[in-house]
């Protein structure tokens, strides 16, 4: 597995900063929401020696890791669900969950968000 911090560098940063110079574009979005979930997966087992753990144990480390970053309470939290959802639903096309806030594929999108909303929201590219 790559270190968190080299996925983070040589991945991640990247792709985010493809996106700061095309912030409507649907293909660096999506990128960056897989990027932002997969870098979650490599921070959730960081230290951890993974020869040790079974297929259960791994799922299970990883689905509580990203579930606590969802309710931690923090002002992100909601921001991590709503990327752990969009990741979800552009790489199976629909959400087998009836709860998500983005069931399918074609809920993603990009978009400009100015103005109140954008303020009290404190959103960003």
């Amino acid at each position: 597995m790559i270190e968190a911090s080299i996925f983070r560098a040589k991945i991640l940063d990247p792709i985010i900063e493809d996106f700061y110079e095309h912030p409507n574009s649907l293909r660096y979005g999506t990128c960056v929401i897989w990027a932002l979930d997969a870098y979650a997966s490599h921070l959730a087992f960081a230290g951890r020696d993974l020869e040790a753990l079974s297929s259960r144990q791994r799922a299970k480390v990883e689905s509580e890791f990203k579930g606590s970053l969802e309710t931690s309470g923090s002002d992100f939290s909601w921001v991590f669900r709503l990327v752990r959802e969009a990741a979800n639903a552009t790489k199976h096309a629909v959400r087998i969950s009836n709860t998500s806030d983005i069931p399918y594929s074609s809920r993603v999108e990009t978009q400009q968000v100015d103005g109140a909303f954008a303020y009290f929201s404190q959103a960003r590219h």
